[in-house]
């Protein structure tokens, strides 16, 4: 299921995702890995930011900026930030895999 970010982007500038994962019973927990893509609605990786590893914790910080939030014609300014996340659980067992995705759209600026 995608997750859908009110917030937007604004071109260029900065773009701070706070990610927390949860198990089947709705439970938050530490991942034991995760990473990241970032891509546009065709699937296209932006700005070589394909499987980034990020620090595993309860909740994982990803910044994006300058050329993770350009825009190019015909853009129409989607993005789609893509997780890998392999986690243990006491019941199910480990190394479970969880994938997860959230859109934003990022807000043109008229000058750049």
């Amino acid at each position: 299921m995608s997750v859908e970010l009110t917030t937007h982007a604004v071109e260029r500038s900065t773009y701070i995702l706070d990610a927390q994962f949860s198990n089947a019973s709705g439970t938050t927990f530490v991942p034991t890995s995760v990473s990241w893509t970032l891509s546009n609605r065709a699937g296209t990786d932006q700005n070589g930011r394909t499987d980034v590893s990020a620090s595993a914790a309860t909740t994982v910080t990803i910044v994006l900026s300058g050329s993770d939030l350009t825009l190019v014609a015909g853009d129409d300014g989607m993005r789609i930030i893509y997780f890998e996340v392999v986690y243990n659980s006491a019941t199910y067992g480990n190394n479970l895999k969880l994938k997860e995705e959230a859109n934003f759209i990022i807000d043109s600026l008229v000058n750049i």
